[in-house]
């Protein structure tokens, strides 16, 4: 965790800390070789299961990563890529909660920003 120096503004220490963590999303998206996340232009990212049967009764689980947004007064998904049971890499978790750290201290920062001097 970022500790705080001595003269630096809660501003400027949040600033530091969005672009360490901005930067370590955008490593990680590009090893597991999906989209850059690092843009910020979702609501939120989630993952989620889904399970598909065959027409032979056979059932396949999936994992998905989904991007959460607004298209006008509609709220829409999308899919960022899905992963076979058994292929699904442990970072992903991390990219989920990475992207959700930085758009809580994104948030936090323009609060902060809209404060009267």
């Amino acid at each position: 965790m970022a500790r705080a120096k001595v003269g630096g503004s809660a501003a400027e220490e949040l600033e530091r800390l969005l672009k360490r963590l901005k930067r370590s999303l955008k490593r990680l998206c590009r090893q597991e070789g999906i989209e850059d996340l690092s843009h910020l232009r979702y609501h939120t990212v989630a993952l989620s299961e889904a399970v598909y049967r065959s027409p032979g009764g056979k059932t396949y689980r999936r994992y998905q990563l989904k991007a959460y947004y607004a298209d006008g007064r509609r709220q829409r998904t999308k899919t960022v890529k899905s992963w076979r049971e058994d292929d699904l890499p442990q970072s992903v978790k991390r990219i989920v909660a990475l992207y959700r750290a930085v758009k809580h201290i994104q948030r936090a920062l323009k609060s902060l920003n809209e404060l009267p001097k």
